[in-house]
C-alpha cells in the first residue's frame, strides 16, 4: 500500500509536487480565507457595518478578541468569513501595496 503525503493544508500530494492552486471566487479572483458554519461561537468585538442598499445585506466587521483575526457575517446567510493576518496582508502585498510605481 502507498502512503500519500499530506501537506499541513490537508490535501494529498505527490512528494515534493507543489501545492494546489487556491480556490477561484466569483470573477476569478484567488480565494483566502475560510467560512464557517452559522451562530459559530467567536468571542468578538464589534468594528462596525457595511449595508448593500441594492440587495439588503448588511454585512457585520468584528475582530476575534482572542487574536485579532477579522470576522465578516453576512445578514443573509448568517455565515461567518475569517482570514489570518498573513493572509490579507499576502493579498494586500499580491494586489501592489508595496510598489510605489502608483
Amino acid at each position: 500500500m502507498s502512503k500519500a503525503n499530506v501537506s499541513k493544508g490537508g490535501h494529498n500530494e505527490k512528494p515534493n509536487s507543489p501545492p494546489p492552486e487556491p480556490p477561484k471566487g466569483q470573477g476569478g479572483q484567488k480565494v483566502f480565507g475560510a467560512v464557517l458554519p452559522k451562530n459559530v461561537l467567536i468571542m468578538r468585538q464589534h468594528c462596525g457595518e457595511a449595508v448593500d442598499d441594492e440587495e439588503g445585506i448588511t454585512y457585520t466587521l468584528s475582530t476575534n478578541v482572542g487574536n485579532g483575526q477579522p470576522v465578516i457575517i453576512s445578514s443573509k446567510t448568517g455565515l461567518y468569513w475569517v482570514a489570518s493576518w498573513p493572509e490579507l496582508i499576502a493579498a494586500a502585498v499580491e494586489a501592489g501595496i508595496d510598489r510605489e510605481e502608483r
